[in-house]
């Protein structure tokens, strides 16, 4: 994008600069022309001639000396520095009303997974060195109600008064809830969706669907539209991978949760600082007075500024599941092909060990809906010479 918009600058700069050198000869010679067929011709006498031509070959020379110099410059310089900017998206760069409801991740080296000594470790949770070379932007919450609302214009969501999941929960509206019951075909709609509001290429083809998003959205299969179906790669928003969403809510830290467990506290303590859970869920300000989804936002983010990657909603990720490699790996995809797309972390119903950071979830098709799982989405820095 801040590349085409460069080209731009540069091309209407030239245009520009060739409109001021040709055009006022040009005009000129079509008025005359035109009057001379209409018998006006005697407007335009000889003096007339002679000092239009000396005014536009001193416009013209003044443009050779330093003062045209001084005066074209400058025009230059803002041309370039509004187009082209430093090579970045204007976006990445804050410019955008949307830069408060994200975080930049800077590329780094983690242990993704976990050991083999952590209390209620799975064994898909093989611990692994990872490797992510790119810089990307994640949302610091899920997508709420409100935004998804926004965009789609409907709300699937159970806790809401339209679609209640279960009687007496969700009667009163919780826009700053997450937004729930969307599955894995109804995320990536919305990644291109909001990818086309703001004049980005959409990440994803999706083929041979049926329904809408948050109204039954069924497909085929789905293409991304990078260089080798490289999400990584994307301009556009998109579902995080797997190790995006483990990298970033880990923030650095190795513990199973980025608030701990701290020297003599459970795993509970912990995640009750973390993330809306069972153990919690009940007495968060959202309305009702039982379990149910809490506003994002609310509870300790981690050190990256992160939100509720533990709990409130499990998150639906880009990777198939399968089992993790062993040794070093860079910029995982997951398995190229499988049934069931990865859910990260858990819900505001799971118990405190099963939101732990490494915690991961298959067995769901992409078609699946439940009001425990919402989205968050990325995007990758795009670096541009």
């Amino acid at each position: 994008m801040a590349a085409r918009s460069c080209l731009v600058g540069i091309v209407g700069l030239l245009f520009s600069l060739l409109f001021t050198l040709f055009f006022p000869h040009s005009a000129y010679a079509l008025i005359r022309r035109d009057s001379e067929g209409e018998g006006l011709s005697e407007q335009f006498g000889e003096e007339e001639d002679e000092i239009y031509r000396e005014v536009t070959m001193r416009i013209r020379k003044t443009m050779c000396t330093p003062a045209g110099v001084i005066l074209v410059v400058p025009i230059v310089c803002m041309v370039f520095i509004t187009a082209c900017g430093n090579g970045e998206d204007p976006w990445q760069e804050g410019n955008g009303e949307i830069k408060e409801d994200w975080v930049l991740i800077e590329p780094g080296t983690f242990m993704m997974g976990s050991p083999e000594d952590e209390p209620n470790r799975t064994p898909d949770e093989r611990l692994h060195e990872v490797t992510l070379t790119r810089a990307f932007f994640i949302g610091t919450t899920p997508v709420t109600q409100e935004q998804w609302q926004k965009l789609v214009g409907n709300n699937p969501s159970g806790f809401h008064p339209d679609n209640t999941a279960w009687e007496g929960r969700g009667s009163e509206v919780c826009l700053d809830c997450p937004v729930e019951r969307v599955s894995w075909w109804d995320a990536v709609a919305y990644a291109n969706l909001l990818s086309v509001e703001e004049g980005l290429d959409e990440c994803y083809t999706l083929i041979d669907c049926s329904g809408e998003p948050g109204q039954g959205l069924g497909c085929s299969g789905i293409e991304v539209n990078a260089d080798d179906g490289n999400p990584y790669l994307c301009e556009g928003y998109r579902l995080p991978t797997e190790a995006e969403s483990e990298y970033a809510q880990r923030a650095g830290t190795t513990t199973a949760y980025h608030t701990g467990p701290e020297e003599g506290e459970t795993q509970e303590d912990a995640m009750d600082r973390a993330g809306w859970h069972r153990g919690n869920s009940a007495d968060g300000p959202a309305p009702g007075s039982d379990w149910r989804t809490q506003p994002v936002g609310l509870l300790e983010p981690n050190d990256w500024g992160v939100y509720d990657m533990h709990g409130n909603v499990v998150e639906m990720v880009w990777d198939y599941y399968g089992q993790f490699p062993e040794g070093q790996v860079v910029d995982p995809l997951g398995p190229e092909v499988g049934e069931h797309r990865v859910r990260r972390g858990g819900s505001w119903l799971s118990l405190a060990h099963d939101c732990r950071a490494a915690r991961r979830r298959g067995g769901r098709g992409p078609a699946f809906t439940i009001d425990r799982m919402g989205f968050r989405l990325a995007r990758t820095k795009i670096e541009v010479d």
